[in-house]
């Protein structure tokens, strides 16, 4: 296997990574939500939300990039199964209240 690229996959961290980061996301995003949040806290969370939803798109994309190449493995057209695809719409659908 000579010049072949091996591919990352999501491992089992990783996932764990993916919920728990999400999980801290809409934390962050209900706590900004809130009336008595400081504006130096506001923008700490801020950040800090930043850098959760750059990773949870990052891991996410590794999956549909491995789903892809299980599926073109497999001669099929089919999308992700149903749960990652939620997780990529729900994640899509998360944005900063501000």
């Amino acid at each position: 296997m000579l010049g072949l690229k091996k591919e990352k996959t999501m491992t089992t961290a990783q996932a764990d990574s993916f919920e728990k980061s999400l999980a801290r996301l809409e934390e962050i995003v209900q706590r900004l939500e809130r009336p008595d949040v400081s504006l130096d806290e506001s923008v700490r969370l801020y950040e800090e939300g930043k850098r959760l939803s750059k990773l949870c798109e990052e891991l996410l994309e590794q999956a549909q990039k491995r789903i892809d190449r299980v599926n073109g493995a497999n001669g099929t057209d089919a999308s992700a199964p149903p749960s990652v695809s939620r997780a990529i719409n729900d994640n899509a659908e998360l944005e900063m209240p501000f």
